[in-house]
């Protein structure tokens, strides 16, 4: 997901993973399966089974520990704050774990063109060989977004491409 907003000569740019489920429908996923293995579990206790409690108990452990993971992965942020003079990058999950800033003047976008037709750009921005990848979790549609953000805001694009041929 690409979000964008200019303040007077500043722009924000930032970006995020598609992320289509809140905690809050992961925490209503948990309880409908602990409903469930309540239900089940019932059955098998009537019976004299009691064994399966602890492995219910288990799966319902493993759940939770994937989807809080796979959350906590779809957290990551990248801002890109751009001004008259500076260009910041912020990188984290929670919070800025990693921050570049450079001068404006300096920068210079970096596309890379892959040869599937469904991949999608790689965009870095680069400063004096230092290089900041942009995005590694967009689509190909928020890359082109993106990307064409970037021109408007002006700042010089370099196309690469894998094989010998580029596109516009």
């Amino acid at each position: 997901m690409v979000q964008v907003e200019t303040q007077h000569e500043a722009t924000l740019i930032t970006l995020r993973p598609n992320c289509s489920a809140s905690w809050q429908s992961n925490r209503r996923i948990l309880a409908g399966v602990l409903a469930l293995n309540c239900l089940f579990a019932s059955g098998f206790v009537a019976m004299g089974a009691w064994l399966v409690l602890p492995f219910m108990g288990l799966e319902l452990v493993l759940l939770w520990y994937l989807l809080r993971k796979v959350f906590g992965k779809l957290q990551l942020q990248q801002i890109v704050h751009l001004d008259g003079a500076s260009l910041l990058i912020e990188s984290g999950y929670f919070y800025p774990e990693r921050r570049w800033c450079w001068p404006r003047q300096t920068c210079s976008v970096l596309v890379t063109v892959l040869p599937h037709p469904w991949d999608p750009l790689r965009i870095s921005l680069s400063h004096q060989g230092e290089e900041v990848a942009l995005g590694r979790f967009l689509n190909k549609e928020d890359c082109s977004t993106l990307l064409a953000e970037l021109k408007r805001l002006g700042l010089p694009v370099r196309q690469f491409s894998t094989e010998a041929r580029l596109q516009a």
